[in-house]
């Protein structure tokens, strides 16, 4: 679990299912989408969209770069965590 201070407001990380997402408490952008941390790269992406793989036993998803909107990566979801706010972790 990776954890930081952002402007004063603490974040950490959450593991989650990516086959069955539960994105309660997580931090969106305008366009909806997911903040994710990738643990393997040691930076945050915008999550775009969830897709399996072509024989369904992996889940993998579009990332967008969170400083630079036009760079788009695809990635196994292997190591990615929810980015959440620290004191939302027990709600």
């Amino acid at each position: 679990m990776r954890t930081w201070v952002y402007k004063g407001t603490n974040y950490t990380t959450k593991r989650i299912d990516w086959k069955n997402p539960d994105y309660t408490n997580a931090i969106r952008n305008d366009d909806n989408m997911v903040l994710v941390y990738n643990a393997s790269w040691d930076k945050c992406y915008w999550l775009s969209q969830l897709t399996e793989s072509g024989n369904t036993s992996k889940v993998c998803a579009f990332l967008f770069d969170i400083y630079k909107e036009k760079h788009c990566y695809f990635t196994n979801t292997k190591h990615l965590y929810l980015v959440i706010k620290k004191n939302e972790i027990n709600k």
